[in-house]
């Protein structure tokens, strides 16, 4: 992907983005549904993004050359940024592969993407990816819900929380745990409406589109053709497999924070009639800051578009994005004085949604680990 096409995809975006500005605060104050706003055009995006190429006839397509499917990561960071900046809500909401999309694009065998991409072509669904459990958290080697043999197939059970569209999606992605060790941490592919599922949305503060959910399975059949990574090596199953999803969607949760970021720079400068000289050198900081974040964000994606095991500059753009997202909103509402949430909805939505960012794809402690573990390997030579 060349610099010119680069330009125009985020053109082509920022258009679809405006469309998720308008929506974004009634799907945050419950007066309009996801549902109804399939036909916004940057919802349609994401419907298709992350689809490849032998299953996706309609690719967001520029110049009528250059084909967008969102398998690199760089064409996913490029558009979830401009659509972040219209709403990180709205686009969280959207139907299409999403996380469990990279999972069966990396361990799905040729029957399991077949089906599970002809089901996402054939109307707009919902997908979800379960790995984060009530008290545990998202750690991959520390699960508790069970993948177990029975006859031919298997039964799982366990619970999980906070799972993005579990409650609306009609299929998705689970991780569970058939053996002790790393090696025995597997992946199952599962349609929503087997006996023994159920998701029930939960109560937020911020990014309200994504209906986080809690899922409860309870002895829930799976047969082995639902079976995730038969094909594969053991040690490039389970645990490698969730490690794999993680290095390739973190860029994408920075993104989502850059965005936010820049939105609400964006409004601070176009509302705010008059700034104290300080005032404006901290704004000036603030749009370094930005220009230096989306630089690593997209180095980061080039990184682990050539190198899908290398993590830590996936997890330095996280850390980065995340600390810019709730500085910046933080800071835009002190500008606008002590009434700002009241005042500025769009300040106060925003402050909400960047504190979610966080949580998403492994906490900043989490990254700073993998970056401590990388630099102790000697992979990487410093870490500021």
């Amino acid at each position: 992907m060349n610099d010119q096409q680069i330009i125009k995809l985020e053109r082509i975006m920022e258009e679809q983005a405006s469309e998720f500005r308008r929506k974004g605060l009634e799907v945050d104050r419950g007066k309009e549904k996801i549902e109804d706003l399939l036909d916004l055009q940057g919802v349609k995006t994401l419907s298709n993004l992350m689809i490849p190429e032998e299953y996706n006839n309609t690719p967001l397509t520029i110049d009528n050359e250059y084909k967008v499917y969102g398998i690199k990561v760089l064409e996913r960071v490029i558009a979830l940024e401009k659509l972040a900046y219209g709403d990180v809500g709205v686009l969280l909401g959207a139907p299409g592969p999403s996380l469990s999309g990279q999972v069966i694009y990396d361990m799905g065998d040729d029957l399991q993407k077949e089906r599970y991409y002809t089901a996402l072509t054939s109307s707009p669904k919902w997908t979800f990816f379960a790995l984060t459990e009530p008290q545990k958290g998202s750690d991959a080697s520390d699960i508790s819900s069970t993948l177990l043999r029975d006859g031919a197939g298997y039964i799982i059970n366990g619970e999980k929380k906070y799972i993005g569209n579990g409650a609306r999606a009609e299929l998705g992605v689970i991780f569970l745990k058939a053996a002790e060790g790393p090696l025995g941490l597997r992946s199952v592919f599962i349609e929503t409406s087997k006996k023994g599922f159920s998701a029930e949305p939960l109560e937020t503060l911020g990014v309200k589109g994504a209906e986080l959910s809690h899922i409860k399975i309870d002895h829930v059949e799976i047969s082995d053709a639902e079976l995730l990574a038969k094909h594969l090596k053991p040690t490039r199953r389970g645990l490698w497999g969730a490690i794999q999803t993680f290095n390739k969607m973190r860029p994408g949760v920075a993104a989502l924070g850059l965005g936010i970021a820049q939105a609400a720079m964006d409004y601070t400068e176009e509302n705010r009639s008059s700034f104290t000289i300080e005032q404006k050198r901290t704004l000036e900081k603030f749009k370094e800051e930005i220009i230096s974040v989306r630089h690593l964000i997209r180095e980061a994606a080039r990184e682990v578009d050539k190198d899908p095991t290398s993590g830590y500059s996936s997890s330095m753009a996280k850390i980065k994005a995340v600390q810019l997202a709730e500085k910046m909103t933080e800071y835009s509402l002190y500008l606008f004085g002590p009434h700002a949430l009241l005042e500025h909805p769009y300040l106060n939505k925003w402050f909400r949604d960047a504190r979610a960012f966080e949580f998403m794809e492994g906490t900043s402690n989490i990254q700073r680990l993998n970056l401590f573990q990388n630099f102790n390997n000697g992979k990487i030579a410093s870490v500021r």
